[in-house]
């Protein structure tokens, strides 16, 4: 067995990264990089059963160079007897957007869709070039240990999708150099495109590729790659142990009672109680939970979250992806923004009403009012219907002094998100009484008081539903 194809089969072994009878999905661009994977996975399956398939993926960017590539890339692999997909996706440069971070998330759309489908894991052709160039990038931008990891051997491309689960992508060459993957192909005499774009040093990462890894290696480090290789995988053991131990973090610090789907509190006292580098992690977690990942989210971005802290409640900011973090009282409080749901709904007495936008069931009876603090909201009213809605700007509580409701929110410790979903019941616009605050002295009933009015609010698995299995809110 060749050198090079038995130092990549102990890659693929030392990471687990492929099993025999794994379906493999290999990107081929065309480069040296992805046509050696592909020759060396063909390789591979003669002594594993690993069912190949190929994916090309034509933007059309360079013309006829760009079809010239995808000829190339459809005649190797009828060569190597392998399935091929080919996807076109013109791309056209427009001001502000980075073209080759578009086109890679393109070509990774098209790889979950297809390896999805069909159950494969997918293969890429990065190797330690690659690493280094992305160790150098990720330091002169500023990055904590996860940044400074690198490229993983392995990792999930999340779904694009709703009916797509998470597809497992893999790179079989990351511990291999250029010299040694030319070298391979040379022997084999295997010919391969050449990208003209991979020279545009407009590109940071060909500048980087063709100027600063010659100069560094020149004057600092001749084994610079190989080096730096070693220093991103240093760095990956750190962040895989920050990340086990973020998990473990997150839980300690998440306050787990009336959980909502996308949303994360983090009591403030026990997240301060951990390391600087814990807190950094449980944040990550916190915005992985709402989001589904971290893309975008830098070091800046958690440190902003962590110095919410240090103002007044109410505080917040946006972060990527459409998430708001904010400081709740004693709790920090991490979910994606979605604008308030205004609702207005008739309420008979007695009956209840659904509120759909809010999942909430609002119920109401009559009965006598029990002696003594029962905790429930007895109000004196003898007409047939009342409003139930979510607060209006001015609104007042005339029970409490005319105070605004803003300024009893504050003093009753009412989170800022909780406010636009608590039922305020009005009767012809008179405020009766405010979800989690007290009812009106002069519509409250008094204890043996008949005909009171109990008011109920339960919340339900899902708006509209009537069934059993509802949880009562204390109001």
């Amino acid at each position: 067995m060749d050198l090079f194809v038995s130092a990549v089969r102990d890659t693929v072994k030392r990471f687990s990264l492929l099993k025999p009878g794994d379906s493999v999905l290999c990107a081929v661009s065309g480069g040296p990089d992805s046509v050696a994977l592909l020759r060396v996975l063909k390789e591979l399956s003669r002594e594993w059963p690993l069912p190949l398939s190929a994916l090309h993926v034509n933007h059309g960017l360079r013309g006829a160079e760009s079809d010239a590539d995808a000829s190339f890339v459809g005649t190797l692999c009828r060569q190597l007897e392998v399935p091929l997909h080919v996807r076109s996706r013109p791309l056209k440069a427009e001001p502000g957007k980075n073209l080759q971070e578009l086109a890679r998330r393109v070509r990774y759309r098209f790889l979950s869709e297809i390896a999805s489908a069909a159950g494969s894991v997918v293969a890429t052709g990065h190797n330690l070039q690659d690493q280094a160039e992305t160790f150098l990038l990720k330091l002169a931008r500023g990055a904590g240990p996860t940044g400074l990891s690198g490229i993983f051997p392995a990792r999930e491309i999340l779904p694009h999708g709703p009916e797509e689960g998470p597809v497992r992508m893999v790179r079989p060459l990351l511990e291999r150099d250029r010299e040694e993957i030319l070298g391979f192909l040379e022997r084999r005499g295997q010919p391969y495109r050449d990208d003209s774009s991979n020279r545009n040093l407009r590109y940071d990462r060909n500048w980087v590729r063709h100027h600063l890894i010659p100069d560094l290696r020149n004057r600092l480090n001749p084994a610079l790659v190989p080096t730096l290789g070693r220093t991103a995988r240093l760095f990956r053991e750190v962040a895989e142990f920050l990340e086990a131990e973020g998990r473990k973090a997150l839980q300690s610090c998440r306050e787990t009672q009336s959980v909502r789907s996308g949303e994360v509190r983090l009591r403030v006292a026990a997240l301060f109680d951990l390391a600087p580098a814990l807190r950094k992690e449980v944040v990550r977690h916190a915005v992985r939970v709402c989001k589904g990942d971290t893309r975008d989210l830098g070091l800046e971005h958690v440190d902003r979250v962590l110095g919410l802290v240090s103002g007044r409640s109410g505080r917040r900011i946006h972060l990527p992806g459409e998430i708001e973090a904010s400081l709740e009282f004693d709790h920090l409080r991490l979910a994606r923004r979605v604008p308030p749901v205004r609702f207005r709904h008739r309420l008979p007495v007695p009956g209840e009403v659904i509120i759909p936008e809010t999942g909430r069931h609002v119920v109401c009876r009559r009965m006598t009012a029990p002696a003594g603090d029962t905790g429930q909201v007895l109000l004196r009213f003898p007409g047939s219907s009342l409003t139930v809605r979510n607060r209006l700007a001015g609104d007042r509580y005339p029970g409490r002094g005319g105070k605004k409701l803003k300024r009893l929110f504050l003093q009753h410790r009412i989170p800022r998100s909780a406010r636009d979903t608590l039922v305020v019941v009005e009767d012809e616009g008179r405020l009766l009484w405010v979800e989690g605050l007290p009812a009106d002295p002069r519509v409250r009933a008094c204890p043996g008081e008949r005909e009171a009015v109990l008011i109920d609010i339960l919340d339900v698995s899902h708006a509209g539903s009537r069934e059993p299995g509802m949880s009562r809110h204390r109001v």
